[in-house]
């Protein structure tokens, strides 16, 4: 039984261990993304739709290169990055 006691003990300081890194991990990974997160909206539509290809020539605001059907084009790929970046691909018909 002490042995038992003994290994469950050690797998929870590994367990702790593990969360603290993970958690280290999170937050430097946000700290990363945080200068994304404060892009104004219209700066993201504009990213998106160069993304996706409409404005290949000069003066085409209406140019898709993909359908809007299609689960691997730009906005359903975009929608599925997070809430936000998924509100700006619905809010904005000219990707679709």
């Amino acid at each position: 039984l002490e042995y038992r006691i003994e290994k469950a003990r050690n797998l929870l300081v590994h367990l702790e261990a593990t969360r603290k890194q993970t958690q280290q991990a999170v937050k430097e990974y946000k700290e990363m993304l945080n200068p994304v997160r404060r892009l104004p909206f219209d700066v993201f539509q504009e990213i998106f739709l160069h993304g996706a290809g409409m404005y290949t020539d000069a003066g085409s605001h209406f140019g898709s290169t993909s359908h809007s059907l299609d689960l691997a084009s730009p906005p359903w790929v975009y929608g599925r990055v997070c809430q936000s970046w998924k509100e700006v691909t619905l809010e904005t018909p000219l990707l679709w």
